[in-house]
């Protein structure tokens, strides 16, 4: 803060409160993280490839006459990050089941058990980008998976629409003691939408998920 000319000498019974003042603003300006710029989620905007909201709500159609219906019923169970509880229900039970953005990865789990949990996608969204979607490599037998986004604007159309989407290809694995190959790698394919979810999946035993209708709010 600045006092013009030589005016500032001649009355500093005036200046010096205002300083006082401008400092005191600044500091309940950031008052509310204790005195540091509120922290930004550099992966905010990303993080709408697949929505967490109570009532959003995809159905699948698995052939022609399975649907599954995926509904996030609840956000309060905490688990790493924001983390929404979901109900699968179309094939004769509700399934209960974890989706969960930690940062920069999305993650699917079975159960709150860190060993369940899948990362689906990585952020940032960068065409190629490799991750381990999951890790659980024993002794005996390794059993892990290999994720890596393959395309960033496939156009896909199914029942509920037409869609840009990101790709991921996941490729699992199970690996003996000696290095050799237990069981014939299994893949998936996964599509996301921004502001929708996840478009399809689709297996590499020929079994495919596609959206069928969708509901998602803010």
């Amino acid at each position: 803060m600045h006092c013009k000319s030589q005016k500032f000498l001649s009355r500093p019974v005036y200046c010096l409160p205002l300083l006082l003042l401008t400092l005191f603003s600044i500091r309940c300006d950031n008052s509310t993280n204790g005195g540091f710029p509120p922290y930004v989620n550099p992966y905010a905007e990303d993080w709408a490839y697949y929505p967490l909201a109570i009532g959003n709500q995809w159905e699948y159609s698995i052939g022609d006459t399975t649907f599954w219906t995926y509904t996030i019923v609840d956000t309060s169970h905490s688990l790493r990050g924001d983390s929404s509880y979901m109900r699968i229900t179309g094939h004769g039970e509700d399934m209960p089941f974890y989706i969960f953005w930690d940062l920069n990865f999305l993650y699917f789990s079975a159960d709150t058990i860190d060993s369940y949990k899948t990362a689906r996608l990585k952020l940032p969204i960068q065409l190629y980008s490799e991750w381990k979607a999951f890790d659980n490599s024993g002794t005996a037998i390794s059993n892990f998976a290999d994720a890596e986004i393959i395309s960033m604007d496939s156009i896909v159309t199914v029942q509920a629409g037409t869609f840009e989407t990101v790709v991921v290809e996941e490729i699992t694995y199970t690996i003996g003691d000696h290095g050799d190959t237990l069981a014939t790698p299994d893949t998936v394919w996964t599509a996301f939408a921004k502001d929708v979810g996840v478009i399809f999946f689709r297996f590499s035993n020929g079994i495919d998920y596609n959206l069928n209708t969708y509901t998602v709010g803010p």
